[in-house]
């Protein structure tokens, strides 16, 4: 699904497209499933990215990120996006972790608004290979 206002563009990664380290942080060096990244385009650059995946019956925000140039607007329209284009294909709630990023309290100032619960935690998260080794 594709979303245009006059100033940027909220689309689907595409192969081929080029992502800022900044973007991407520790998700660089994973394979990622282009239905589920949505990246906001402005002025032909990419400037900002949300990473999700369907879980149960929701989708899960994992990666918000967006460059310094990333334009006004573009988080309330690509979390719109997302959400639209995740009821659409079945799914019937969101969730997501966030940090003190900057970004990521924007979104929990939106999901206030919105009546999303929030759930103060303390935790780490454990990423780690399907190989077994112990």
């Amino acid at each position: 699904m594709k979303q245009a206002t006059r100033r940027f563009v909220v689309r689907n990664l595409k192969p081929g497209d080029q992502l800022d380290h900044e973007l991407l942080g520790n998700w660089a060096a994973l394979k990622l499933d282009h239905d589920w990244v949505w990246v906001v385009e402005h002025h032909a650059n990419i400037e900002a990215i949300m990473i999700a995946a369907p879980m149960h019956g929701l989708v899960f925000l994992l990666r918000i990120a967006a460059t310094k140039y990333a334009p006004d607007g573009w988080l309330l329209c690509a979390l719109r996006t997302v959400l639209k284009e995740s009821q659409r294909r079945g799914l019937i709630a969101a969730m997501t972790y966030l940090t003190t990023a900057p970004t990521e309290q924007k979104l929990m100032r939106l999901a206030l608004r919105a009546g999303w619960l929030v759930q103060p935690e303390t935790g780490v998260w454990l990423i780690g290979s399907t190989e077994t080794k112990y």
